[in-house]
């Protein structure tokens, strides 16, 4: 069935992972799941469910719980009004029919996060009534802005409405159960028996030239969303601070310095009308960063070593220690701004660039096989923190770049929503997620650099890139992977 998420209306629809509509072909129906769904949404038959508490989201509890978060809020200098739920229609359900819906949304969860919303969206609102339309936009546009998995936070976010903040850490655990499972399973197979047979190397010659393109069309699509403004022209200060941030990648500026610059200049523009010349003067913010760091360089050279955790110096199975796998997964998962792929410049520079205990074909290999399996994308750090530390690496690794998008949700919705509807928060956040559109285009030529040998290598990429531009299915990038690795077998023998 056809899925329409009109979101239009969000206030924050030129954030880099915004959409004016997510639309996509939903699987068949299951009977069992739906029956489960839709009976429980039946209009004043019970209580809806906790948002506060684990009681009902009309308890006495629930309007303490949000009354003390409010006014605290207020003390921090947010503005925030007292939430009304009239729109809230969720019965509370046991734990374990909680986790048996998002269960069944992760089994089904093919295409990236604008096909796994849409499902949600479709079975949750438009069908069973849980919310309304505009209570989902409000919530959509929150997790827009706020980094992290935007599926992985609204599955968290439906579990919470549903049983409070145990219900929300099961719809999350049950959405990504199904492709944290399969990638154990496949990151087992993969370390210890490796790609060795010539026919599976034929086959991953090809699909990590289709990988690098996807990433290609994927800097493409979060450029247009972050990049261009409502009059569907380019934001002219946004492209500088993408052009900033690959400048610095180039000369190998810490990243989380660039970023840092890039919300202090996007603040700038929004509130420092009383500023004269203002955009010159981020462009003198701008010059100064990259003539320090130059000038420190040629006096110190340099700087060595990584701010996100790994350890350098060995490409063992045993590459580095649990705390930095952790740290690294919390860390990409709190810069994930826009979408999954946000997090790969990340990691890359801190696994294969810094620490050296992954190789670039293993973390491409990481991300083909991710992409052709029900989960969200960036799922991919269980297969690199396996060959970072074998099962003990790919659970905390897990844990570490999910960890924000639970949190955010268990917390409290109500508090992160006023901190990105902050005046000066907003604009602060707007420009970190331009910037990493520049990170993850430097990132796309390390790809391309590391695998275009020859030009057969090139036709692949160009017909890849070009299927992907031209065919925008949910189920058109594993489709271009399953076809990349059948090309391999002739073009590669």
């Amino acid at each position: 069935m056809s899925v329409e998420l009109d979101l239009t209306t969000s206030p924050h629809q030129n954030n880099g992972s915004s959409y004016e509509s997510l639309s996509t072909n939903t699987p068949g129906d299951d009977n069992e799941t739906r029956e489960l769904v839709s009976h429980v949404v039946v209009a004043d038959e019970e209580a809806p469910a906790d948002l506060g508490s684990d009681k009902a989201v009309g308890s006495a509890d629930a309007t303490k719980y949000e009354s003390f978060l409010g006014r605290w809020i207020r003390k921090l200098g947010f503005n925030v009004e007292d939430n009304d739920y009239s729109d809230v229609n969720v019965p509370k359900l046991s734990y374990w029919q909680i986790f048996k819906i998002f269960l069944w949304f992760g089994c089904r969860a093919f295409g990236g996060p604008v096909a796994h919303i849409a499902m949600m969206k479709q079975e949750l609102v438009v069908e069973a009534k849980w919310i309304s339309t505009a209570r989902f936009n409000r919530v959509y546009s929150v997790y827009q802005v706020l980094p992290g998995p935007e599926a992985t936070e609204i599955a968290c976010y439906f579990g919470y409405l549903a049983g409070g903040r145990f219900g929300a850490f099961l719809g999350g655990l049950g959405f990504l159960l199904p492709g944290f499972s399969a990638l154990m399973v496949i990151s087992y197979l993969y370390v210890n028996y490796g790609l060795d047979s010539p026919v599976v190397k034929r086959s991953f010659s090809a699909i990590q030239i289709a990988v690098s393109a996807m990433i290609f069309r994927a800097t493409h699509k979060l450029a247009e969303g972050t990049l261009i403004d409502a009059k569907k022209e380019l934001d002219w200060d946004k492209g500088f601070y993408c052009l900033f941030c690959f400048l610095t990648s180039v000369i190998n500026l810490n990243f989380f310095i660039a970023l840092a610059v890039c919300g202090v200049m996007n603040t700038i523009v929004h509130h420092g009308e009383w500023i004269p010349h203002r955009h010159l003067l981020n462009a003198f913010i701008a010059a100064c960063t990259l003539g320090f760091y130059v000038l420190y360089t040629q006096l110190h050279s340099v700087p060595s070593g990584s701010l996100v955790g790994g350890d350098a110096g060995t490409s063992t199975a045993i590459g580095t220690s649990l705390n930095n796998l952790f740290v690294l997964g919390l860390i990409a998962g709190l810069v994930t701004f826009g979408g999954a792929y946000t997090t790969l410049p990340f990691i890359y520079t801190t696994a294969v660039e810094t620490g050296k205990w992954l190789t670039p074909q293993q973390f491409l290999d990481a991300v083909a096989i991710t992409n052709m399996l029900p989960t969200p994308l960036v799922m991919f750090v269980t297969l690199v923190g396996y060959i970072g530390h074998r099962v003990e690496g790919a659970v905390i690794m897990t844990i570490g770049i999910f960890l924000p998008a639970f949190s955010f949700t268990i917390i409290g919705h109500d508090f992160f929503q006023a901190v990105v509807d902050n005046k000066y928060v907003e604009p602060f956040l707007d420009g970190i997620s331009a910037a990493v559109i520049g990170l993850l285009l430097f990132t796309a030529f390390q790809f391309l650099n590391n695998v275009l040998v020859n030009p057969i290598d090139a036709v692949v990429f160009l017909l890849a890139f070009v299927s992907l531009f031209y065919f925008t299915n949910k189920y058109t990038a594993p489709l271009v992977l399953i076809v990349a690795a059948i090309a391999g077998q002739v073009l590669y023998k």
